[in-house]
């Protein structure tokens, strides 16, 4: 019997897979026809297989001989039976999961043509234990490159600005976990936590496995969290875009993004890992740190969100409050002001008070329901209220509509073969709403799509929406 590889199984394994394999080997498994068709009843594919323990396989309905059997199995494929640890060291395991990320960046790093690199996660709860300091030679063509993960004390941040105005030097951004990485990671090290825990506190870090994973039942490590949105206050709106001189508290609220590649089959000229944007930690810090400013600063709040809105240093942390702001707004209803951007018609709308619901799984999405992004795991929009209204928040006069975004929601917005307008408004600070124009579609970098859907050319109806923060 041939052992898949735990790469096969994670990522090609369908529930076919696993039965045939099963089928093939039953008789070295010491396995039957009815604990074969038990496993293929439970419909599981190679992520739930590799999430398999004996005492799960016994609840599914086997005997405790085959669920031992396919068990030990999961831990070979795992190879956690094999007694092989990184460095001799059980403590450091068996495993090491490797982020998408990482495979890009070591292209950069070893690109003849980039001379000098630093590439910083700018994550201070992303951090192990110290400062990450690696240097290669200048000489030739061996690049220079500095890997920041950020426990910086005030030398090494003179260095590192140092370092930036070298010629030739380039800056990337590592990005935060997706969930699906998560995930993977959790199958493959962590399958001691259930899913519906590590997906609870996803919602709340954001994509930082240290607190999602390995402190993920340390009570006193996710007290951290509580504890920094407790202590937050007007320093928070200081940080001008800047979180490289921003405090622990303020990290542990406040994550740096960056632009990532696009998905296979999709349009992007964009060079990934090259921007960086602020955003919270997750939408259940935002709406704690908003209603802490909202109470207890509200006028240095509103003084920020309302401020010039030219795209300057201020406007990251704008937007993403203004973000914030609207969408309690627009959850709680009432009477808005509204302009075409075809036609330039405006309008006062009803918008009713919805119930809200955080997803970050399209499938999740309900109609009727004010649906908002955990994650920004796609740049389309901010909300959506199924099948025929999209919001996206603004502080920008140019903020292009992303096609590869739009077609992941086709499904829920009544189909390719769907007859409803879909209402896209682009919720606006007053400052803005008035000169507004028609915005672009864009793939996922800054070029414009050369091939647009019919549904979309012919369904989506661009609007203006006014939120006038004077009465907030």
């Amino acid at each position: 019997m041939y052992d898949p590889f735990l790469e096969e199984v994670q990522e090609e394994w369908k529930r076919a897979n696993i039965i045939n394999f099963l089928q093939k080997n039953k008789e070295e498994l010491n396995l039957d026809n009815d604990d074969i068709q038990t496993i293929e009843k439970k419909k599981i594919s190679g992520l739930i297989f590799l999430d398999l323990s004996q005492e799960k396989l016994e609840g599914y309905g086997l005997q405790p001989g085959p669920a031992d059997t396919i068990a030990k199995l999961v831990k070979k494929i795992k190879g956690e039976e094999q007694g092989i640890y990184f460095l001799g060291d059980k403590e450091q395991g068996t495993i090491l999961y490797i982020c998408k990320c990482y495979l890009h960046l070591i292209d950069i790093v070893f690109n003849e043509k980039i001379h000098r690199c630093r590439i910083t996660d700018k994550i201070k709860s992303l951090c192990t234990t110290k400062l990450v300091n690696i240097q290669f030679s200048s000489t030739s063509n061996i690049p220079s490159v500095v890997i920041i993960s950020l426990t910086l004390k005030n030398t090494w941040i003179t260095q590192m600005s140092e370092f930036d105005k070298m010629v030739g030097t380039t800056i990337r951004f590592m990005p935060v976990w997706s969930w699906n990485e998560i995930n993977e990671c959790r199958i493959g090290m962590f399958n001691h936590l259930e899913v519906e825990k590590v997906e609870d506190l996803y919602s709340c870090w954001g994509g930082i496995p240290r607190f999602i994973l390995e402190k993920a039942l340390d009570s006193s490590q996710q007290n951290h969290l509580e504890d920094a949105i407790s202590k937050c206050n007007a320093r928070l709106l200081e940080f001008v875009g800047e979180i490289d001189h921003a405090d622990d508290i303020s990290h542990r609220i406040i994550h740096i993004h960056t632009n990532l590649p696009s998905e296979e089959g999709e349009e992007n000229e964009e060079t990934p890992y090259i921007k960086k944007f602020i955003l919270f930690a997750s939408e259940r810090v935002a709406e704690k740190v908003i209603d802490k400013l909202e109470r207890n600063y509200n006028q240095q709040l509103r003084n920020f969100v309302t401020a010039s809105s030219s795209e300057n240093e201020y406007s990251m942390l704008r937007g993403v409050i203004f973000e914030q702001i609207a969408h309690r707004i627009l959850q709680k209803g009432g009477s808005f002001y509204t302009r075409s951007l075809e036609s330039d018609f405006t309008s006062t709308i009803e918008i009713p008070g919805r119930i809200k619901l955080l997803f970050n799984d399209i499938n999740k999405i309900e109609e009727g329901k004010y649906c908002q992004l955990i994650q920004k795991n796609f740049s389309s929009i901010d909300a959506i209220v199924a099948p025929h209204t999209l919001f996206q928040m603004t502080v920008s006069r140019n903020h292009p509509i992303n096609v590869n975004g739009m077609k992941k929601l086709v499904e829920k917005l009544g189909g390719k073969s769907g007859t409803n307008h879909i209402y896209f408004y682009f919720v606006l600070p007053k400052d803005l709403y008035d000169n507004y124009q028609a915005q672009p579609f864009y793939t996922n970098g800054q070029t414009v799509a050369k091939r647009i859907p019919c549904w979309i050319t012919n369904r989506v109806k661009q609007y203006a929406l006014k939120i006038d923060l004077s009465s907030w």
